[in-house]
């Protein structure tokens, strides 16, 4: 093994059943092996809003969003309405 670099491995740093990262320090740099890539795109703000209601609830927000099926679970449906303050929507099925 080279002199400037030392490599350790970091159990806790790991998903389970996922190999263990590696890291390695080279003149004060750690370098580190293993670590995923995360996807291009975050889930978003409102999907993952959309997709904790249940049927009968309803949340209201100052913008209206488009409410397309492709964004949502299917066998749900959803449906907003203009009210004081905002827009509306409710979980319909």
């Amino acid at each position: 093994m080279n002199s400037l670099a030392r490599r350790t491995v970091q159990l806790l740093d790991r998903e389970p059943g996922q190999p263990a990262p590696e890291s390695k320090a080279v003149r004060g740099v750690k370098i580190e092996k293993g670590i995923p890539i995360p996807g291009t795109h975050q889930r978003g703000k409102w999907k993952t809003v959309m997709d904790a209601m249940e049927v009968g609830e309803s949340f209201v927000d100052t913008v209206r969003r488009k409410l397309d099926k492709d964004d949502t679970i299917p066998g749900r449906e959803y449906v907003s309405r203009k009210v004081p303050g905002g827009y509306r929507v409710w979980r319909t099925k």
